[in-house]
């Protein structure tokens, strides 16, 4: 049986300040919405192709994705972008690091600048998240490819997007996704899966009569309301009423 869609209340704005009716997260080259024109990176992956990347020679296996958010009314560049590792864990044959960041805090992740591109009624914050396999020698690090003794490789971590506005700042917008990674064997192709697991295109009006602090719970209420709906898709639409 489907479930019916949960249409949050969007408060209308006044003039133009942002407001974003859609949130996506792109996972594929061949979804629409993917944005091209990104800066190399010399890492892990490459912006302007989303998907699983491999890079033997250096060792490296990332998952390159797009979070793009589309806007209703206002200018993106008015926005503030902040992203978020709530949690991580890579893990290698010989030896499993695990971070787990408690309940209210996390660590932050950015974005630099070269990771979000503007346009007229979007904003899209790229990211290819993933392993590296670094070893210290003499006091420095170098990559190196992956010992044949490193397999099997994993890489997981739960992102979080917020879009911020006003004074004081709020969240106007947020995603929170997983990222998965997996690499059985030298001879093999990395398998990942990038996921939408909470989505939420709001705005809350500035001169509403409420605090910053209750708008922001209101949020993370809409965000915990509408997991279930989003974790079917990597994208969630949600409509004005």
């Amino acid at each position: 049986m489907k479930r019916a869609a949960i249409a949050p209340r969007v408060v209308q704005c006044s003039g133009n300040a942002p407001a974003v009716k859609d949130v996506r997260l792109i996972t594929s080259i061949m979804e629409p919405g993917a944005k091209s024109g990104f800066s190399a990176i010399t890492s892990t992956g490459n912006l302007n192709t989303p998907g699983v990347l491999q890079d033997p020679d250096r060792g490296t296996v990332a998952f390159a994705l797009q979070v793009l958010f589309t806007f209703a009314t206002g200018r993106p560049r008015d926005v503030d972008v902040e992203r978020a590792i709530l949690q991580s864990e890579s893990g290698f044959a010989i030896g499993t690091t695990w971070e787990r960041i408690t309940k209210g805090g996390w660590r932050n992740d950015g974005p630099p600048p070269h990771e979000v591109k503007y346009g007229d009624d979007y904003l899209v914050v790229a990211d290819a998240p993933g392993v590296e396999h670094l070893v210290p020698i003499g006091g420095h690090t170098h990559k190196k490819t992956f010992l044949a003794q490193s397999y099997p490789v994993s890489y997981y971590a739960r992102f979080q997007v917020n879009l911020r506005y006003g004074v004081p700042s709020r969240i106007i917008s947020s995603i929170q996704y997983d990222v998965r990674i997996t690499l059985a064997s030298e001879d093999d192709m990395a398998q990942g899966t990038a996921r939408a697991l909470k989505t939420a295109a709001v705005y809350v009006e500035p001169d509403i009569r409420q605090s910053s602090d209750q708008a922001i719970e209101s949020i993370h209420d809409l965000l915990y309301r509408t997991q279930r709906l989003a974790e079917a898709s990597t994208s969630l639409k949600f409509r004005r009423t």
